[in-house]
């Protein structure tokens, strides 16, 4: 067996806060959430500071969200300490909108210069623009600064997830939060096959523990969420889909994992977006 350390990967509005503490609930796993942690500003750091506690625990540990360690930024570094690597899928349209809350959209003023974010890479950079001409604006507005960061967050890091995993470490939001048997798989993955999950926990985890107790209990599906944006939400969505379906054939990568992203989008707009992105080469 290898080390006994594993690590999470999501893009947010994943449960990962649920997923950190009913894991924790097992007595052999300890689960920390990037938020309970040190900033790493490498995996390096994040060994050094794990060392010590593998030394110390008998249990399994682990972290789960790291904001500097989206997609699989850090799949090979833990794989080769002997640790375990998970990622984390959700639908993205959901996990998109999920993210563009009305917490955010209080803070948009407060962020100045986000918009600079875009321009760090190549991919963001042709979104960014492509958005920018669709819409006919010099400059995005701030809700839609936050939506596209949402957007590209999402998309970005789980066709990294897409790409780069293998099938046996990507786990899926729908299925973990409601299946028992998917919350076993990923028990079993983290601790090399050697912990399951006993029915009293999954009975805690599953007819008592909450989720998201502040969510009404049914949750709109992702055509009521997507046709509840505005028509310029709704485009910029498209484009970074597009774009990202040019790049790494995302469209096709989701749809084999059961997601169908391109179901609620106008084919008008589908259309525009493929002019605009073309125009720009």
């Amino acid at each position: 067996m290898g080390t006994k350390l594993f690590y999470i990967s999501t893009s947010g509005s994943s449960a990962s806060v649920w997923l950190a503490r009913t894991l924790s609930m097992h007595e052999e796993i300890a689960v920390s959430h990037g938020t309970e942690i040190p900033a790493f500003s490498n995996p390096n750091d994040f060994f050094e500071y794990y060392q010590p506690l593998l030394e110390t625990s008998h249990c399994f540990l682990g972290a789960i969200h790291m904001s500097d360690a989206h997609g699989c930024r850090m799949r090979l570094p833990i794989l080769k300490f002997g640790g375990v690597f998970a990622g984390m899928l959700r639908d993205p349209i959901t996990r998109t909108c999920s993210q563009f809350t009305a917490k955010n959209q209080a803070e948009f003023q407060r962020r100045p210069g986000r918009e600079r974010l875009f321009r760090l890479h190549a991919d963001t950079a042709e979104i960014h623009a492509a958005c920018l001409k669709f819409l006919g604006r010099a400059k995005l507005q701030p809700s839609q600064i936050e939506f596209l960061r949402a957007t590209i967050q999402t998309l970005r890091n789980d066709l990294d997830l897409m790409c780069n995993a293998t099938p046996d470490e990507l786990f899926f939001y729908e299925t973990l939060v409601s299946d028992p048997g998917e919350y076993r798989r990923l028990c079993v993955h983290i601790t090399q096959g050697q912990l399951d999950v006993e029915k009293s926990l999954e009975t805690a985890i599953y007819e008592t523990g909450v989720i998201n107790p502040h969510l009404p209990k049914r949750g709109q599906s992702n055509e009521e969420l997507f046709f509840g944006l505005s028509d310029d939400l709704k485009a910029i969505f498209t484009i970074a889909v597009i774009v990202y379906s040019y790049r790494g054939g995302i469209i096709k990568r989701y749809f084999t994992f059961g997601y169908d992203v391109t179901s609620p989008l106008s084919e008008e707009t589908i259309s525009e977006a493929k002019s605009t992105i073309a125009s720009l080469h």
